[in-house]
């Protein structure tokens, strides 16, 4: 660099004032003004390379991103050495959420100034959100020595060691700061959540007899009491003091009767136990443990999880007097949701049973004598009878006992026409008994009898976007969303997760593939936003002193991508890409006949239905004919309201955006990112391990195909799915001109997998079927042959058209897909038409199986024939 150069990077007191007042601005966010002052700078000093930085973070602030980046660029090219040049870029990184480009532009900042704390502690900040907490706690050490007297800087360097499990550490820095710390310094909180921490970090090592002294030498300093028995009661528990513990416990049921986990920590310490199974109790065990939960029940006769727990644990008669406690509590209180506390019952067939008994009992004596039991010396009121009836139809329902279950309820109805409940039951047994559509209109019934109730409105959307009632569910939820905008926007910027994954699986089912990403995407971006929201806590909790609630905010955003919500959009996302991808491979094999295409084209267009969704996206027409009719078809009509002109002129900008989303160039690469994720945080979900079969089955990649396959089957040896994935595999690479390596690897699985298919496969397929008859298993041995080129129709619709009553595999979902299976097939319409009836004679209220209810035809089945499966969780 020229001493020109040199000397103009010092500026002159009135530029340098300037200069500090450009600071100011940037502080108070008046990034204009600051922008003006900053090209009067560099105007006389066009070489001062902080200002020309300062003035591309002023670029980036306006929304003018890439001409910010382009700017501090240049000013990291005028002088690289320079520390806020450096300390500019990673701020801009930092504030587009790149925390990773901003981690290595702060480290370059520190090069010149390694004790600079500012930088420091932008960088320690960056380094907890991405999870280097041996480098946080560094920095932050490095920090406190250079400023020990701001407590902060004691409270991250002890966080930062406690993160790395060096709870020693961690454990003196907060001993050595409390030592410093004057009388009245601080509140009773700040004082007691320090002292709590250390407990914590005692609870985290294990060292229970030091924490155990630490709680009683502080006793009197604790402000959070239950939090303080809470970990007295563990550190007894688990240094064997059970009798310490047992009372600890009673003390805080006293507090909270209804404290599951209270109760839970009071059996183990009264049997003696650090834990304890229910599921693996002895028969003294359960006996001892019915004392005492009849001695809670005395003692706290309003708490619910006293007569809860004895249920999970009892059998028998026993079982039974505990049951019907149980129940005649919640059914004089009137508790709707009686019937899902004690579902878990429906686990053992003995205790269902006993459950099935005991209300048919009830009943038939409310009826007789408006008595629960012989033995009750009151009447019951109506609202018995009316819980009774209801409980019984969700019984009848969950045990697929539909004509019982519509008796029961139809009785209920009839007996109090207003009881909202009694419609979403009925509803949920259409659902499950195949009627989606009749479901929707009981939810909507339900519904109008309380416009005022969000959450009918909310189910009665859900169960109209499950019947792929698009607009019918738009105009049902906009009554609680505000009046202006599109209720899509409205709904988003509510993070409302459950209607855009209910939307999205719609468009899926009908294959809009653009509008069905568009709602998944949008799940995962609420998801990001959690993930990046943390960043304002990092820095928050040292100041409120919040120092457990943070540990647990840290815990819950590392295990946030396997929440169940995610883990569905992940699985739309990867479902949308596969069939894409599908789509491509289905329309090049028909290109290389242009007969058959002509004739594909005329089917697909007289198939009123299935029409659309299985026409293949076009590139050049997406401006011109959004994409496919379907997207049109589908537009909400709740947008011709009073601001339907506004919203039509938003509409083409949205539109290109479906298209977009579908245009990936390389899907399958765009799938492989949320199947890594699904198998870092979901690798017990059978989908997850089936779409990564899917994947990378399509990617050629045979050996990360085989460890999806091994852990299929690890979960669930006996899935049907599992026999269709193997066979599939075996053929793959069977066909496949591998590569040596390859080969050796594949042949090293199969000498220690025994059950990964090998030599002769037919022969595979009937050994597998003489092991395994339900419906779904012999549904699986005839895709097989029909893969090996082995079906026989006679025989395939012989063995579909038998299936046992008891069969719980024997489901809508299978006889739709083998309906799916046969009619792909090309088996004769006479025999399907049999088969239909068949079905019909199980799932009497099932629409899938009528005329009407089923209308899949050859074309639609020939346009699918290689996509993947729907409904695959």
């Amino acid at each position: 660099m020229s001493k020109k150069a040199e000397v103009s990077k010092v500026l002159p007191t009135k530029e340098m004032n300037n200069y500090k007042q450009l600071l100011k601005y940037y502080d108070d966010k008046q990034f204009s003004k600051g922008l003006k002052i900053a090209d009067q700078i560099l105007k006389k000093f066009p070489q001062h390379t902080e200002t020309l930085a300062i003035k591309g973070l002023f670029h980036h602030s306006l929304g003018k991103k890439e001409e910010g980046y382009q700017i501090v660029r240049n000013s990291i090219k005028m002088d690289i050495s320079n520390q806020t040049a450096w300390h500019v870029n990673g701020i801009i990184y930092k504030n587009d959420k790149n925390y990773n480009e901003a981690s290595k532009c702060f480290v370059n900042a520190l090069r010149k100034d390694p004790e600079n704390q500012i930088i420091l502690r932008d960088l320690s900040l960056i380094q907890i959100q991405i999870r280097e907490f041996e480098a946080f706690y560094k920095n932050r050490n490095k920090i406190l020595q250079l400023k020990s007297n701001q407590v902060s800087n004691w409270i991250f360097c002890a966080l930062g060691a406690h993160l790395i499990k060096r709870y020693n550490i961690a454990i003196t820095l907060i001993d050595s700061y409390l030592l410093t710390i004057v009388n009245d310094t601080y509140t009773n909180y700040e004082m007691s959540e320090l002292i709590l921490f250390k407990i914590h970090v005692y609870s985290e090592s294990k060292d229970y007899v030091k924490g155990l002294e630490e709680l009683d030498k502080n006793e009197s300093k604790i402000v959070d009491r239950s939090y303080f028995k809470e970990m007295k009661a563990l550190f007894n528990l688990q240094l064997n003091n059970y009798s310490a513990a047992e009372a600890l416990y009673l003390s805080l049921i006293h507090i909270n009767c209804d404290n599951f986990f209270y109760f839970q920590q009071l059996v183990a310490a009264y049997l003696k136990k650090p834990t304890v199974n229910f599921d693996e109790l002895t028969e003294e065990e359960q006996s001892l443990l019915r004392l005492l939960f009849e001695k809670i029940q005395k003692s706290y006769p309003s708490s619910s999880a006293a007569k809860f727990l004895p249920l999970k644990f009892l059998t028998g008669e026993a079982f039974e007097r505990a049951l019907d406690v149980y129940c005649q509590s919640g059914l004089k209180k009137g508790i709707p949701n009686l019937f899902n506390s004690i579902n878990f019952i429906y686990q053992n067939s003995e205790k269902t049973l006993i459950l099935q008994n005991l209300f048919l009992g009830y009943l038939k004596m409310l009826e007789a004598e408006n008595k629960l039991t012989l033995s009750s010396s009151e009447t019951e009121t109506p609202i018995v009878k009316l819980w009774t009836l209801a409980f019984l139809a969700q019984h009848y329902n969950k045990i697929n006992n539909f004509e019982e279950a519509f008796d029961y309820i139809n009785q209920a109805i009839e007996h109090t026409p207003t009881a909202i409940d009694l419609y979403l039951i009925k509803g949920r047994i259409y659902k499950k008994a195949g009627n989606k559509f009749e479901a929707a209109k009981l939810f909507d019934y339900g519904r109008k009898l309380d416009l005022a109730d969000r959450y009918l409105n909310t189910k009665c959307t859900h169960y109209m976007l499950r019947a792929d009632q698009l607009e019918k569910a738009e105009s049902v939820v906009k009554l609680f969303t505000k009046e202006t905008g599109p209720t899509t926007n409205n709904l988003s910027d509510m993070q409302a997760m459950w209607y855009e994954q209910e939307k999205g699986e719609s468009h899926l089912r009908n294959r809009e593939y653009g509008r069905a990403l568009k709602q998944f995407l949008s799940i995962e971006e609420h998801f990001l936003d959690f993930v990046e929201d943390q960043y304002d806590f990092h820095s928050y909790s040292t100041r409120k002193f919040t120092l457990r609630a943070y540990l647990d905010l840290l815990k819950f955003i590392d295990s946030i991508y396997s929440s169940p919500r995610y883990i569905r959009a992940a699985i739309g996302i990867i479902k949308c890409y596969l069939d894409l991808y599908d789509q491509i491979i289905i329309n090049s094999k028909k290109s290389t006949n242009q007969t058959n295409n002509e004739t594909d084209t005329s089917s697909v267009t007289t198939n009123t239905k299935g029409a659309n969704k299985n026409k293949p996206p076009k590139k050049k027409k997406n401006k011109n004919n959004n994409n496919n009719n379907n997207n049109n078809n589908n537009q909400p009509k709740a947008s011709a309201n009073k601001k339907g002109q506004k919203q039509a002129i938003k509409g083409p900008v949205i539109e290109p955006n479906y298209s977009e989303l579908t245009e990936v160039a390389d899907k399958l690469e765009a799938a492989t990112k949320y199947v890594k994720i699904l198998l870092t945080h979901a690798p017990k979900n059978l989908a997850t391990q089936k779409l990564a079969f899917e994947l990378y089955i399509r990617k050629k990649k045979y050996i990360l195909a085989l460890f999806a396959l091994k852990s299929f089957y690890s979960i669930a040896p006996n899935d049907p799915e599992f026999h269709l994935l193997n066979i599939r595999f075996a053929i793959e690479i069977k066909n496949e001109n591998l590569d040596e390596r390859i080969t050796t690897l594949i042949n090293a699985e199969l000498e220690i997998n025994p059950f990964i298919a090998r030599g002769d496969l037919d022969q595979w397929n009937l050994n597998y079927f003489s092991k395994h008859n339900s419906f779904s298993h012999r549904l699986a041995f005839i895709k097989v042959n029909a893969l090996l080129n082995k079906l026989d129709s006679i025989q395939a619709f012989d063995l579909l058209s038998k299936f046992e009553d008891n069969d719980s595999n024997a489901t809508i979902q299978n006889f739709n897909d083998a309906l799916t299976f046969l009619i792909q097939e090309k088996l004769p319409q006479p025999e399907i038409g049999v088969l239909k009836k068949k079905y019909q004679s199980k799932f009497k209220y099932a629409i899938d199986f009528t005329s009407e209810g089923f209308p899949v035809t050859f074309s639609e089945i020939a346009n699918s024939n290689n996509l993947i499966e729907e409904n695959i969780i």
